[in-house]
């Protein structure tokens, strides 16, 4: 509304301007009496008009936004009572001054209605003469004309002046003056309105004046008669009367004449100012043009078939799985909503709708700001435990924040029976900085959208390299970004230059055969198979398919000249195995045996190596160190044993550091296949490392039977099952012990009444939440709940190799980085490296593994961090302290050279040596580069920051065309000429005193490679 209404009174400002400079000392008083009123019809209309632009769709590459790596709000619920009363009292004063002005209106009209009733009437052709007592100024409205009784009845009144109202009457006047008080109501805040009013007044009496003279009047007695008149004037606000203030205007106006000539040209002088204010004032909006061309590459879907086979079966399996657990999964619960929306209306009456949930929008959290009481309180660290931009902090670090920081805020008092060790605090509060909640609450949904789209895009991409045989997938995708998108508001699309998400890529058209290139490729495969035995003819899984594809593509006639389908080994028949419980084996002083079962180098004793001389050199005590590391890895055994269904039968099943064997109830070792593979039942003293295991029974079951071949020990394992569950009553008190915070139906409540709840009712269901804050959140429901993760929690170096395990039953694929890896690989690497960075993806049902990096641009923070790993430093080949390692990188910086070896052992080792001069320039002047007109002195050189401001890299005859800049811990700056970007400006400004940077990749413009130069702030 305050957008309208700035544009509105800019348009009628621009408009009466014009009028001012232009046409209001002209002749043409119609066309401007015209002019005024669709001026304003104009200034109300443009403001509102909306310019449509058609864009066309984007479906090659639709990546317009920046990656988002992650992102996570810690709080499901806000708890937000204030209210803003600035708009309450705005528009209540508003509405009191609508109120006024119109009373003073009502009151006006009433006025003039009431002189029309009680005063005699004298009808004069088409016009009604209104005689009233003690008037002192002829005036009109309408068709009425008001005199003084008196005067008309003496005829003392002045045909002039008779002439003068009834022009007024006949050309309707009164119409123009009741547009514009109607408006005044509506805008009387607007000052522009009264001057419009008087504008209009003004022209009104033009018209008049000039329709008497046009009667042969002399100007001059006219004159006369308007100037008496004038002395008499008062104020008649919705009639038209002889005027009272503008008459040297009037004056001037009698005596002007407007030719023709200047009459065009003032008029059109309108088509620009019109064009230039609807461009400047009127709104935009772009539109994604549907273009039902169809291409070579692309084909828009125009069907209505609703969605495959495949998908109505997912869907019917998720209503099957809601119907049973009551539980849905946020992924595939927004997957098959989209799915629903694209069914046919056929499809949709054979299904049961999905079950609605409540969605919980944060970006339309108000934010609810403390007060500085409020503010103060929370410093007692004995009442208030406190969260800042979801990271829980000290009370004291509030000290470093003022009022005007904090941006919103919400918390909770904690029960007695519901605080922690941890946590005793009465109070738990979260409080978030505008960029905090910026981040955590209003931009929640933009980068939910972003993360869409990016995914969107990238599908197309591979769309388009395929086959293109399915888009349904696409289809699914579109309808999720499409659905966020209409959420948006025009603002908001505006303001974050959103675009909706582009038609999917339609299905190719069938192929008639396939081309040459297919062909080519499918006689290539299918004869380097068909030259080998069957038994011998191995192929991959995806090669495998591609040559089906392309063989069922082909025509009879090209079937008939290419090479034969290869025939295959079958496949091994499938295996049939459940795992039902895991349990470890506490290590035993049992030695073991050998024989049958495992071999002996695999867990004989070996004896430790020695310690590492104090007099060993680097390379010495890195071989002995090494050495140590692999007796170690070596040595320690990771143990877990359980039961297992194979083939409908159970069985017992050893794993050892990732190698897994299996045993039957003979005690024989055989294959997951249920096959026995070992020639007799394995000895007692090799089922387990140093451990005799004679039988082993769950539940008092016997489920595997070893022989003994120690009849003086005795080894009957009886493992227990797994404990029941817990109830969710249970559950719900363990949370409050873990100061959980509980939501019941949106709505913050305590543990006990949590607790309360489930008592009476156990059909609650219930959701469980945790963030980075590790408290947990409850979320219970009549309705489902929802997990509205995406991913899993990144697993802990305690957890990341079961994690890695539990995946590998749910047939995920590895990766470390971007290179696949199997099983095996990825859980030795994850033992040997528990600080790895595990990220997982369940839709795509891929662990990415990527080793820890630690900060080697900041020398200063690697030599910290290898300082709390008890690393050994040396410099110079003489042994120091962290200490003194820390307090060298601190003064020299960039002129050290760090190399660190065994990071991930126990005890690594950071050697620390100097870079030793980097410009040695001899005899060679041309190719010596000067900063600031100073030469380096061995490459090096000493600059205070104020000489960084107006840096200058120059040559005597060269010039520097390129060069790279480089601060510790920032990025790498390219700069092309040979002045510093205000970047690496700012970068130097933060930096401390005797900090180094450094200039390398130097260039000169006829393409000459200089040497590096490193600086050091004074």
């Amino acid at each position: 509304m305050l957008i309208y209404i700035l544009k509105f009174s800019a348009c009628l400002a621009i408009f009466m301007v014009f009028y001012k400079l232009v046409l209001e000392k002209s002749s043409i008083h119609s066309f401007k009496r015209f002019y005024l009123l669709v001026a304003l019809t104009l200034a109300l209309i443009i403001p509102s008009i909306t310019l449509i632009e058609y864009i066309e769709p984007i479906t090659s590459n639709f990546n317009t936004f920046e990656p988002i790596t992650s992102f996570e709000a810690t709080e499901v619920y806000v708890d937000d009572t204030s209210t803003n009363y600035t708009p309450i009292i705005l528009w209540s004063v508003y509405g009191l001054g609508v109120i006024i002005f119109l009373l003073k209106f009502s009151l006006n009209l009433y006025k003039i209605i009431s002189r029309i009733k009680n005063n005699p009437k004298y009808k004069s052709e088409r016009f009604i003469n209104v005689l009233v007592t003690n008037l002192m100024i002829p005036h009109t409205f309408f068709s009425y004309i008001f005199l003084n009784k008196y005067k008309f009845e003496h005829k003392e009144i002045p045909k002039e002046v008779l002439l003068h109202e009834q022009t007024h009457a006949k050309q309707k006047h009164s119409i123009d003056v009741l547009i514009i008080e109607f408006l005044q109501i509506v805008f009387w805040f607007n000052p522009l309105i009264y001057l419009l009013k008087q504008d209009v007044k003004l022209n009104h009496e033009f018209l008049a004046d000039r329709a008497v003279l046009n009667n042969g009047i002399q100007p001059s007695a006219y004159q006369n008669i308007i100037l008496a008149f004038s002395s008499k004037a008062s104020d008649q606000q919705l009639a038209n009367a002889i005027n009272y203030s503008s008459i040297k205007k009037r004056f001037t106006v009698m005596k002007t004449k407007t030719s023709k000539t200047s009459i065009w040209l003032r008029s059109l002088f309108l088509l620009p100012l019109l064009a230039i204010l609807l461009y400047s004032f009127s709104n935009r909006e772009q539109i994604v043009r549907e273009d039902n061309s169809p291409t070579e590459n692309t084909i828009l879907e125009t069907s209505s078939e609703g969605v495959p086979d495949a998908l109505m079966k997912e869907y019917n399996e998720f209503i099957i799985k809601f119907n049973t657990t009551h539980v849905i999964d946020y992924s595939k619960y927004e997957r098959i909503v989209s799915i629903y929306n694209l069914m046919s209306d056929k499809q949709k009456a054979s299904v049961e709708p999905y079950p609605k949930v409540p969605n919980v929008d944060l970006s339309k959290t108000k934010a609810k700001v403390p007060s500085k009481a409020q503010f103060e309180s929370w410093k007692n660290e004995k009442e208030f435990a406190i969260w800042i931009d979801g990271v829980h902090v000290s009370n004291g670090e509030l000290n470093s924040y003022n009022l005007d920081d904090i941006a919103h805020y919400v918390g909770s008092f904690v029960h007695e029976n519901a605080r922690s060790e941890k946590f005793p605090q009465p109070n738990q509060y979260s409080i978030y900085t505008k960029k905090g909640f910026i981040n955590a609450y209003q931009e929640s949904k933009i980068k939910e959208y972003k993360v869409l789209t990016k995914k969107y895009s990238e599908a197309i991409q591979d769309f388009l390299k395929g086959d293109r045989r399915d888009n349904s997938e696409l289809q699914l995708l579109k309808d999720r970004c499409l659905r966020l998108y209409e959420s948006f508001s025009k603002e908001e699309i505006k303001k974050y230059k959103l675009l909706p998400p582009p038609p999917p890529p339609a299905k190719s058209p069938l192929q008639q055969g396939a081309t040459p290139e297919q062909v080519v490729e499918y006689n290539k495969m299918a004869k380097f198979l068909n030259d080998k035995s069957i038994k011998n003819r191995i192929i991959k899984l995806k090669d495998y398919k591609k040559l089906e594809r392309i063989y069922k593509l082909m025509t009879k006639a090209q079937k008939a000249s290419a090479e034969p389908f290869p025939k295959l080994p079958p496949p091994p028949a499938p295996v049939s195995i459940e795992v039902i419980e895991n349990n470890e084996i506490p290590p035993s002083p049992v030695k073991k045996k050998t024989g049958n079962g495992p071999s002996v180098d695999e867990y004989a004793d070996v004896p430790p190596p020695p310690p590492i001389p104090e007099n060993a050199t680097p390379e010495q005590r890195k071989k002995m160190q090494d050495v140590t590391d692999d007796y170690e890895r070596k040595q320690k055994k990771d143990v877990k044993t359980g039961f297992i269904k194979i083939n409908g039968h159970t069985n017992y099943y050893v794993s050892i550091n990732g190698l897994t064997k299996y045993y039957n109830r003979q005690g024989f070792e055989i294959s997951k296949n249920g096959k026995i593979i070992s020639k007799a039942q394995v000895n007692a003293s090799e089922v387990i490392p140093n451990q005799y295991v004679t039988k082993v029974y769950t539940n008092d079951i016997l489920v595997a039977e070893f022989k003994g071949n120690n009849p003086s020990l005795k080894g009957e394992l009886n493992i227990p099952p797994p404990p029941p569950p817990k109830s969710p009553l249970d559950h719900i008190i363990d949370m409050a012990k873990q100061d959980a915070i509980f939501y019941f139906n949106g709505k913050k409540i305590t543990s006990d009444k949590a607790i309360q709840i489930l008592k009476k009712d156990t059909s609650i269901h219930i959701q469980t939440i945790k963030d980075e804050t590790n408290i947990p959140t409850i979320l219970l429901s009549k309705k489902p709940t929802i997990n509205n993760k995406v991913g899993l929690q990144k697993p802990t170096p305690a957890t990341i190799v079961d994690h890695i395990k539990v995946m590998n039953r749910h047939g995920a694929r590895f990766y470390l980085e971007n290179k696949e890896m199997t099983y095996k690989d990825a859980l030795a690497y994850v033992k040997k490296h528990k600080d790895a960075d595990v990220s997982t993806s369940i839709e795509s049902n891929v662990v990415k593994i990527s080793p820890k990096t630690l900060n080697m641009e900041s020398p200063l923070v690697f030599v910290i961090a290898m300082s709390k790993k008890n690393a050994k430093f040396f410099y110079k080949d003489k042994e120091i302290t962290s200490n003194k390692a820390i307090s060298l990188v601190k003064r020299k910086g960039g002129l050290l050279k760090i190399d660190a070896k065994n990071v991930d052992s126990k005890q690594p080792s950071v050697f620390i040596t100097e870079k030793g001069p980097l410009l040695g320039i001899k005899g060679n002047d041309q190719l010596l580069v000067m900063i600031n007109g100073k030469v380096p002195v061995n490459g090096q050189l000493t600059l205070s920051k104020k000489e960084f401001k107006d840096l200058k890299l120059t040559m005597k005859k060269l010039k520097v065309k390129s060069f790279k800049f480089k601060v510790p811990g920032k990025r790498t700056e390219s700069i092309s000429g040979n002045v510093l970007n205000d970047k690496s400006k700012s970068y130097v400004e933060a930096m401390d005193e005797g900090s180094a940077v450094q200039f390398f990749d130097i260039k000169s413009n006829n393409g000459i490679k200089l040497k590096p130069i490193v600086v050091t702030i004074k």
